[in-house]
């Protein structure tokens, strides 16, 4: 189910790695009167805006266009190649995910790959990091597994390097000033990489169902 807006009428359609905590955490501030802040569930788990009941990123399906209809449908789209970077630095070099530290020799022994790879070696090896690692796959899904392939069906479709359109959007719709900082900031501390030909190449085969369906600035 998308991230809903009951007051303002608004459907948000989250896609990791496209703003999607900034816009979640200024949304949630919208429904709730307050900043969103992490807290712990009964069970001892630690919640943050990701796991926080009626704020997943959730697949789009029939039944979520169905129950959205008549709601004003947003969503922020990224082009696919900075998406893909964006993923490896924030979630490969900043938090590790694909380090023996953080996923045990043993599963990489078991996938037949190895740990800390480079953008090179990532992108050649994406559908095994994918199912080795639960976040890189929920990372690297195509955008249209989250917003669908019709761009028509949305009142309004953001670009991430555009996000003060969509400041000024949520600050018109709400009659008050909306802040959307940038929440994720891991992996800006990396420079970004250079991007052989046959990485590019291989980066555009596995989004061109993203490239099909959508318009990337």
């Amino acid at each position: 189910m998308p991230v809903l807006v009951p007051a303002l009428g608004l459907a948000y359609f989250a896609v990791p790695k496209n703003a999607c905590t900034s816009v979640k955490e200024a949304l949630f501030a919208l429904n709730e009167g307050r900043p969103f802040a992490p807290w712990t569930g009964l069970d001892g788990r630690r919640m943050y805006i990701h796991n926080t009941p009626g704020y997943f990123s959730a697949y789009a399906t029939p039944e979520s266009f169905a129950e959205t209809a008549g709601l004003l449908r947003i969503a922020v789209i990224r082009d696919p190649i900075r998406r893909l970077v964006s993923c490896w630095k924030n979630r490969v070099l900043h938090h590790r995910e694909l380090s023996v530290a953080r996923a045990g020799a043993e599963v990489f022994a078991q996938h037949g790959l190895p740990p800390d790879p480079d953008l090179d070696l990532f992108i050649e090896r994406l559908d095994g990091y994918r199912a080795l690692s639960w976040s890189i796959g929920h990372h690297t899904d195509l955008q249209v597994r989250f917003l669908g392939r019709d761009p028509a069906a949305f009142a309004e479709v953001f670009d991430m390097r555009d996000l003060p359109a969509l400041q000024q959007f949520l600050s018109d719709l709400a009659g008050a000033p909306v802040a959307l900082g940038h929440k994720q900031r891991g992996g800006r501390e990396f420079p970004d990489p250079e991007i052989t030909e046959a990485t590019r190449r291989r980066m555009l085969a596995y989004a061109a169902e993203d490239y099909d369906h959508w318009r990337f600035d």
